[in-house]
């Protein structure tokens, strides 16, 4: 977590226990648990090295990384059939134990002393998500969860070393290339609000619908890893572009400020005059998804809360 955040946390936390110590009757500090219903984790695809350079009389060319350098022998007449592979992205779902989070929050009664009364709530929510993918596989024959495009060059007599712009193989896919891909995505997630809420009591239940703002903060980091290897292409043994492999992995990270706001319909039970428990259903909109630019998540749902309150 960056030390802005930590800072900004702190002090919100000591905002919250604060505005509950600060008088007597009308303050209520609650704490409790939430279970919020995420959606799942949008994985994007991933383009593998040197994709969409079949017509580039340049090079490099396909997975297999061939470029156009004088050094290279390809020899004629041998075609050489590369691979160009993107993977097409995944959905992940996020796990049963990321959905809990810790809040705190503080309820300042205006009517303290109405059977209908109205009152001033906060809440802050913190959420830890883990999410990672499974990784993906294929091949240039079964290529899963990728696409795959095969495209036939042919060396270039008055330029050793030089391929042709690739032509669409026709004909039944070649073995002989593999590839994989795997995702993740680190999220932590910060949820403050402040709302009115309406409370009915009848004897000593109280029924709640609450109502207001948010400001969602979240700070995500996400990378995708891709593997690729492939068997020597043209010519006899020895002689073209070899057989080979790589590994490359790509990092993103970003922090999001998102407005919204939310609904909230509870029933609590004052045990005692001071201490009482309750139960809460809430509906979260966020205006914009979070996440990276490999990675999305969907933020808007609904929750469920059980916490405990204290009033001074």
């Amino acid at each position: 977590m960056k030390t802005w955040l930590k800072r900004l946390v702190g002090v919100a936390v000591v905002v919250q226990a604060g505005v509950a110590w600060a008088g007597e009757s009308p303050w209520t500090l609650r704490l409790g648990v939430s279970y919020r219903d995420f959606d799942d984790v949008d994985f994007k695809g991933g383009e593998f090295r040197n994709w969409g350079t079949q017509n580039n009389t340049v090079g490099p060319y396909g997975v297999q990384n061939a470029t156009t350098a004088p050094g290279l022998s390809f020899p004629d007449p041998s075609p050489v059939i590369l691979d160009y592979v993107r993977s097409s992205g995944s959905s992940e779902e996020v796990d049963n134990s990321d959905k809990f989070a810790p809040i705190i929050g503080f309820r300042y009664d205006l009517t303290p002393e109405c059977k209908l009364g109205l009152g001033v709530v906060g809440n802050l929510q913190y959420y830890r998500l883990d999410i990672g993918a499974g990784t993906m596989s294929g091949t240039a024959v079964a290529p899963g969860g990728f696409s795959v495009e095969q495209y036939q060059h042919w060396p270039i007599d008055a330029s050793p070393g030089t391929l042709t712009p690739g032509a669409p193989l026709v004909g039944p896919a070649m073995p002989g290339t593999t590839f994989s891909a795997r995702n993740q995505l680190d999220m932590d997630l910060y949820v403050l609000d402040i709302g009115l809420d309406v409370r009915a009591t009848v004897d000593r239940v109280n029924f709640t619908l609450a109502a207001g703002p948010t400001l969602t903060i979240a700070d995500a980091e996400s990378s995708q890893k891709q593997q690729a290897s492939w068997e020597e292409q043209g010519g006899s043994p020895g002689v073209g572009l070899p057989a080979g492999s790589y590994t490359d992995k790509s990092s993103d990270s970003d922090t999001d400020f998102l407005l919204g706001a939310y609904a909230a319909l509870g029933v609590t039970l004052d045990v005692t005059t001071s201490w009482s428990v309750g139960v809460e259903y809430r509906y979260d909109y966020v205006s914009e998804d979070a996440g990276t630019r490999q990675a999305e998540l969907d933020l808007s749902g609904s929750s469920g809360i059980l916490r405990v309150g204290y009033r001074f």
